[in-house]
């Protein structure tokens, strides 16, 4: 895949778009707070989102997705910016993706007494 990445990197590279290598066994700080988990991963940063690369690692699968092909993929808030919820959600999907069993599960949600459902209510 190297050969691939830096002719794209040749190939793309504009003002507006840059490619770049993070050797993530030297830069451990930029690898965690990235939550890099296997190599490679590529993402691609565009207007404060992340997209992560799943596809083939060819050059013209990598060339598609760096030029537009990214803005069908899934997004991520990048990680200085995620909420409560984006962090739980991704904990949920690794805890379930390392196959572990919940045999149950209970959600709690706080709701104002005046937007309640009839349903909800407490009897009198």
């Amino acid at each position: 895949m190297a050969p691939d990445w830096d002719k794209l990197g040749d190939a793309v590279t504009t003002d507006t778009l840059m490619i770049a290598k993070v050797d993530c066994t030297v830069e451990k700080k930029v690898s965690s707070m990235m939550k890099i988990r296997g190599f490679p991963t590529l993402y691609l940063f565009d207007s404060g989102l992340m997209y992560e690369y799943n596809g083939a690692r060819s050059y013209d699968e990598l060339q598609a997705f760096a030029t537009g092909g990214f803005k069908s993929a899934d997004t991520k808030a990048l990680p200085w910016n995620e909420s409560f919820v984006d962090v739980a959600k991704e904990q949920v999907l690794e805890y379930f993706q390392r196959g572990i069993a919940i045999w149950t599960a209970r959600v709690y949600f706080v709701i104002p007494k005046s937007s309640c459902l009839p349903c909800c209510a407490p009897s009198p």
